[in-house]
């Protein structure tokens, strides 16, 4: 058995009228990655005996209609603090590190009744977009084990992907939840900055980091969001007022609203042929519910991919400053002085593509150079922003492809056109702190597509309205990875 065919929902009117028990969830989530995690890799570390002595609890104290979460199997990427276990962050620099704090948004989800069953590989530090960076080895897509699974949180992707549990929470710096998404048949979530708390998320990028849901429906991604999200006085960026009611309205349909596409994202040459005819028959079968179509400019959002580099390189260097071999991680056996041992651990303990941001970000920022790289990048971020705040005047929302194609192969490289492109397209979320729903609209060659539906700061309620108008017209969501071990 495996969670494809079913959802949160359905889930949890099962535990109410007692078909079945939290316990009997926990055990088939242990039973899937048993039998599949061998050929995918979705996690690092496991905790089935806390897991089954939470769903215990939860079976004894009963499960009342509308706490869906209650006793539902999720897994949590292995960037995101739960105290007294292990937390990674794909590195091995962490690779004996306990957490002494619970994260916001893990302490959350056990506050919902969430039964977190594991922690998710990811590319070392969220640094990567294929989950191939892992000290922990590579995560392969269900859907092909030859493909990337995408990243940074490939892991959580890959573990939803091949039914181990029905939903998984990663982080989004630059498309880290939304690319994998994509490329597994998900529905991703990047939340606005600041809705969900990054209080116990180990940070990349301070400005960029986002935590959100990956599911299999819509309605499901809303669930656990409206879980996670809300303001937290002890994080400094937590948007201070209490989130939406995201199934409210999400029934309403797309009847009146209007959608922004952006024919230069759409049209690029370095989009494949197959995505921007799926892309655009999504787009139509909107269109056919009342939505309204507009085309919208974004002229600034060409930078986006060279901002994030600039960005994203400057404060994971600043990030990085806490791993100093004296007080928590890995230390090197071997020095003499201070300085040797700042040296010999980090370079024992980080892998190449950190290593290679940590350079890159410390030049980024150097005295002579800040004023001409990271300063101007922080201007044409404003520009980016205003693009679309004016764009916004017009439109509810604004559709784009989220990948130019589909995974490709593990140890493959993407074309530097194709890499940037996609770069830019999920990027450019990040840099302006709106929100962005990604969800599947078909396949090619076997492989899932997805699409990204972008909303202005705190319209998340919005963007699933859009996201379930398209679902319940189509079953894309409905379709699942074959492989072995996956069913």
């Amino acid at each position: 058995m495996s969670f494809f065919d079913t959802n949160i929902i359905s889930l949890h009117e099962q535990l109410v009228n007692k078909e079945v028990t939290a316990v009997d969830l926990v055990e088939q989530a242990f039973a899937q990655i048993e039998a599949s995690d061998g050929d995918i890799n979705a996690f690092i570390s496991t905790n089935k005996e806390k897991a089954l002595e939470q769903a215990q609890t939860i079976d004894s104290e009963g499960i009342q209609e509308g706490e869906y979460l209650k006793g539902i199997p999720v897994a949590v990427k292995d960037n995101l603090l739960i105290k007294g276990e292990k937390t990674t962050a794909g590195s091995r620099y962490l690779e004996n590190y306990e957490a002494i704090f619970d994260s916001t948004a893990y302490s959350k989800l056990k506050e919902a009744g969430a039964v977190v069953v594991g922690k998710t590989n990811m590319d070392e530090f969220a640094m990567g977009a294929t989950t191939e960076t892992s000290y922990f080895g590579k995560t392969a897509n269900p859907w092909d084990i030859s493909k990337v699974p995408g990243g940074s949180s490939g892991g959580s992707a890959a573990s939803v992907a091949a039914g181990q549990v029905p939903a998984a929470l990663g982080s989004d710096t630059g498309g880290s939840i939304r690319q994998p998404a994509s490329f597994t048949g998900l529905v991703g979530m990047k939340p606005s900055y600041g809705l969900v708390s990054r209080l116990g998320l180990i940070a990349m990028s301070g400005s960029l980091d986002t935590v959100g849901p990956m599911t299999r429906t819509v309605k499901d991604n809303a669930i656990v969001l409206q879980a996670i999200a809300g303001y937290d006085e002890a994080e400094m960026t937590s948007l201070p007022d209490p989130a939406a009611d995201y199934l409210e309205n999400i029934d309403a349909g797309v009847e009146g609203l209007t959608i922004g596409i952006v024919d230069e994202l759409i049209d690029h040459e370095a989009i494949s042929s197959d995505v921007k005819e799926l892309v655009q028959a999504a787009i139509e079968t909107l269109k056919a519910q009342g939505a309204q179509i507009k085309t919208v400019s974004l002229p600034h959002a060409s930078y986006a991919n060279d901002l994030y580099a600039l960005i994203g390189r400057a404060e994971s260097f600043t990030s990085m400053h806490r791993y100093d071999g004296i007080r928590f991680g890995h230390r090197a056996e071997d020095y003499e002085d201070l300085e040797s041992l700042y040296v010999n651990s980090r370079t024992e303990a980080f892998g190449s593509e950190t290593k290679d941001r940590i350079v890159e970000g410390a030049y980024i920022i150097s005295k002579d150079r800040i004023d001409d790289y990271f300063f101007k990048a922080a201007q044409v971020r404003t520009l980016l922003k205003e693009d679309f705040s004016k764009a916004y005047e017009e439109v509810d929302v604004i559709i784009t492809p989220i990948t130019a194609d589909t995974a490709h192969n593990l140890a493959g490289e993407r074309e530097d056109q194709v890499g940037e492109l996609e770069t830019a397209l999920a990027a450019m979320v990040n840099l302006t702190g709106l929100p962005a729903l990604t969800l599947p609209i078909g396949q090619t060659q076997g492989l899932p597509v997805g699409m990204q539906i972008i909303g202005q700061v705190k319209d998340e309620a919005r963007l699933y309205q859009v996201g379930q108008a398209f679902q319940t017209t189509t079953d894309h969501h409905q379709a699942h990875a074959e492989m072995n071990g996956g069913n």
